[in-house]
């Protein structure tokens, strides 16, 4: 019978030694494995930058057109007017003059809770659609309060159907975590509630992105209660935590402290998009708490888009009253 060569690592030393490649192959790898999964929560928030930019030139063109638009379509509203009123009329014309398809009666828009008349809420609706293609799966926000059932697959939408994807995101999460707001001019965080015909129109899209990235998340996103309080009072606990053991060495308190204040420094740019979301949108309080009930993290990302507005000015067109 042939027998194998010894060869060096058959030695009794190398022997004694051989896991010390092991623990070394484990040192070096957690890191570059964090290192990967940082970069696919980067990648994912990129192409949320890309959609949410798409959902504010939606909402522009929606908005220039839906602005002064007649009446009797959105149950009243005054033209040109953010919040004018008329949600009690029917929606569903203004869903149908968006898509050119004149009146759909019986047919609601999906965010009927959002602040404002009908003429935004047909606006919220244009912004709304693309933003279902980032918004998370169900498995997603069901597995956030537990660490140990997170995964990538759930990240990047689990095995969950495109449309079922696409009710939920339309129907339930975006409609707490989307704002649209109309600043007096780009980069401005003053905001319009009305216009005049030919006026340059700016339409702010303010999105909460789900980080869904296991372990890097919480390192690169914040949970819906710090972003509404501006408070980071995860780093603040965790800091607290070391202090009272009594067992932590005076640099890694230091490390704390410096985890607490970067923690406060993206809140507070995180800040004008939160303020954005209590001018616009479901109800402020409430979609804090119902985010927060997801125990997610969560990144802010704003986009705007600047059109002239499509309106003739003057007095109400004749063609509003013989259309009706």
């Amino acid at each position: 019978m042939h027998r194998r060569r010894p060869t060096p690592l058959d030695t009794p030393q190398d022997r004694k030694t051989g896991g010390a490649i092991y623990v070394e192959f484990l040192v070096a790898f957690i890191p570059f494995f964090i290192m990967v999964l940082g970069i696919m929560q980067i990648a994912l928030m990129y192409s949320a930058h890309l959609i949410v930019q798409h959902a504010a030139a939606a909402a522009a063109r929606s908005a220039i057109v839906v602005f002064p638009d007649c009446e009797y379509h959105y149950g009243g509203a005054p033209q040109n007017v953010v919040n004018g009123g008329g949600s009690g009329g029917d929606p569903a014309s203004a869903l149908g003059t968006l898509f050119g398809a004149g009146s759909a009666p019986g047919i609601g828009l999906p965010n009927a809770g959002a602040s404002g008349g009908a003429r935004l809420q047909a606006i919220r609706f244009a912004a709304n659609m693309p933003l279902a293609a980032t918004s998370p799966s169900l498995n997603e926000l069901t597995t956030d309060s537990d660490p140990r059932r997170q995964s990538l697959i759930n990240a990047i939408g689990g095995n969950m159907s495109p449309a079922l994807r696409l009710a939920l995101g339309a129907l339930a999460y975006n409609n707490a975590a989307l704002a649209v707001t109309f600043p007096q001019a780009p980069q401005s965080r003053s905001f319009r509630n009305s216009f005049s015909a030919r006026d340059q129109l700016t339409a702010r899209v303010t999105y909460l992105f789900h980080c869904g990235v296991p372990i890097v998340n919480k390192m690169a996103c914040d949970d819906a209660i710090g972003l509404f309080t501006g408070l980071p009072h995860r780093q603040l606990a965790d800091a607290a935590r070391r202090v009272r053991s009594g067992r932590t060495s005076l640099t890694e308190i230091q490390q704390a402290f410096e985890t607490v204040q970067v923690a406060r420094d993206r809140l507070a740019a995180a800040r004008p998009g939160m303020d954005e979301m209590g001018q616009s949108g479901a109800g402020y309080a409430l979609s804090g708490a119902l985010l927060a009930l997801t125990g997610g993290n969560f990144s802010v990302i704003r986009a705007e888009a600047t059109l002239p507005l499509q309106g003739a000015g003057g007095p109400v067109p004749s063609a509003c009253y013989r259309d009706r």
